[in-house]
């Protein structure tokens, strides 16, 4: 397997009134964090509980002894941040771990427990090369039915019709069973896992996109044994 992108998305739910949200939407505050992580970006927009607002930084990075790594988006709320960024796990921790500093410095926190997340939802994008052909990702008797029929699904006369593997996708789904979600008012969303040819890439190059509710390490694991159960 070669890897050839990864992108981790955070989201993380805190008790109620611990973010100091209404420091951090002063433009003073704001522009802090501005400079923390170098955005060239920053607006207001309507969260998604009606009327709340969240705070939108784009276009950043984070730079430290591990190298540069582009953030697309950091939103806080007034109970949820939320990040998006190019690199691992470990790469958006030390976001997380740098922003929560600066936050628990405004605020006048220094107590282990101060932003401790009740929920860390995690997401994880990864392109990558594998060394299987792209039909061995659904059953050789579904992929005969496709084949066999494609002719049916013609414009006679007008256009001859393909038929190509998109994706492999499965919704996951989250049963609570933890009160203390229900405590907090918390409904964890369903997620997807997927894969399938990376758009724009011919199927002989063998380039993947997936997506799965885990961690990098876990994500490449995963389709490191899908590699070698299909190849």
């Amino acid at each position: 397997m070669e890897i050839r992108k990864t992108v981790v998305h955070h989201v993380l739910l805190f008790r109620f009134d611990e973010i100091p949200f209404s420091l951090l939407i002063q433009q003073n505050h704001a522009e802090k964090i501005v400079a923390l992580f170098d955005f060239g970006q920053i607006g207001v927009t309507p969260g998604e509980q009606a009327g709340k607002p969240k705070i939108v930084f784009q276009i950043g990075s984070l730079r430290d002894e591990f190298g540069e790594h582009a953030i697309s988006q950091l939103a806080i709320e007034e109970r949820k941040i939320l990040l998006e960024i190019d690199g691992t796990t470990d790469d958006a921790d030390r976001v997380m771990s740098r922003l929560k500093m600066h936050i628990a410095e405004l605020a006048g926190r220094s107590d282990s427990e101060f932003l401790a997340p009740i929920v860390k939802a995690e997401e994880s994008e990864i392109v990558a090369r594998l060394d299987f052909s792209a039909d061995k990702l659904i059953s050789p008797a579904l992929l005969r039915l496709v084949e066999a029929n494609t002719s049916r699904m013609e414009y006679k006369g007008l256009a001859t019709a393909r038929a190509n593997l998109e994706r492999v996708s499965f919704v996951v789904q989250y049963l609570t069973d933890d009160l203390k979600l229900d405590d907090h008012r918390i409904a964890l969303s369903r997620k997807e896992f997927m894969i399938g040819p990376r758009p724009g890439f011919p199927l002989s190059e063998q380039i993947y996109y997936s997506k799965a509710p885990v961690d990098t390490m876990t994500h490449r694991a995963i389709l490191e044994e899908l590699e070698n159960s299909l190849k």
